[in-house]
C-alpha cells in the first residue's frame, strides 16, 4: 500500500488526489516519509510505517529492511561539521526504534540493534548494538 501511494502521488494529475491520501496513510500510522524521499522498492517494512521518519534528504539503499519507530534524519544545524542527511548503504537492517542522525554514510550489510543512535559513519559488514545494561544499587 505504502509504495502504491507513493507512486500514484508522483502521477500528474491524480497526483494531488493521492499525495492527500498518502499524507493521510502517513498520519494514521504516525510516520513522516516524504515523497521526495528516494525509497527502493526492495526496501522492506516488515511491520508497516509505524512511527518512521526519514529525512527528505536521506539516502537509501537497495534490500534495507527498516522495523518500526526508526527515525532517520537529517542535522539541521548549518554550522555543524554534521549538517546534512545519512547515506544508507545495500542490504542493512535498522531494527526497532534506531536513530541515524547527521551527514553520515552507512555501509554495505550493517545491522542496526533496537534502539541504537548513531552520529558517525558505520564501516561495511557491522552489527551496532546498544552498550551493556548498568545496574546501580540504591
Amino acid at each position: 500500500m505504502f509504495f502504491l501511494l507513493r507512486d500514484l502521488s508522483k502521477k500528474f494529475f491524480i497526483g494531488l488526489l493521492f499525495s492527500y491520501f498518502y499524507r493521510i496513510y502517513n498520519i494514521i500510522y504516525g510516520a513522516s516519509i516524504p515523497l521526495e524521499v528516494d525509497i527502493p522498492k526492495s526496501t522492506i517494512f516488515p511491520h508497516g510505517i509505524h512511527g518512521i521518519f526519514i529525512s527528505k534528504n536521506a539516502v537509501i539503499g537497495e534490500r534495507v529492511t527498516i522495523y518500526q519507530q526508526v527515525t532517520i534524519g537529517s542535522n539541521q544545524n548549518k554550522s555543524h561539521k554534521m549538517f546534512g542527511a545519512p547515506k544508507v548503504g545495500n542490504d542493512c537492517v535498522i531494527g526497532v526504534g534506531a536513530k541515524i542522525i547527521g551527514n553520515i554514510t552507512i555501509g554495505n550489510n550493517v545491522n542496526f540493534g533496537s534502539n541504537v543512535s548513531v552520529a558517525r559513519d558505520v564501516p561495511n559488514d557491522i552489527t551496532v548494538i546498544v552498550g551493556e545494561h548498568r545496574f546501580i544499587e540504591r
